[in-house]
């Protein structure tokens, strides 16, 4: 059983992401963390429509808590 457990995570290091994860995860870091290019790092053709939701969103102020 261990060394099912052991592979399985082995295997998930190993498996390169595909082309929606590493999308996602650029935006994420992009937007939220403030990195810029991070889209443009990843090499992969996105629509201009994100780029652009991307550069709104980092101009909005943060939500207020709620409370």
């Amino acid at each position: 059983m261990l060394a099912g457990v052991v592979a399985m995570i082995a295997l998930g290091m190993l498996v390169p992401l595909g082309p929606f994860p590493r999308i996602e995860r650029a935006y994420i870091e992009q937007t939220f963390f403030e990195r810029d290019g991070a889209i443009a790092r990843e090499k992969i053709d996105v629509s201009p429509a994100l780029l652009r939701r991307s550069d709104v969103q980092r101009r909005m102020p943060p939500p207020s808590w709620p409370f």
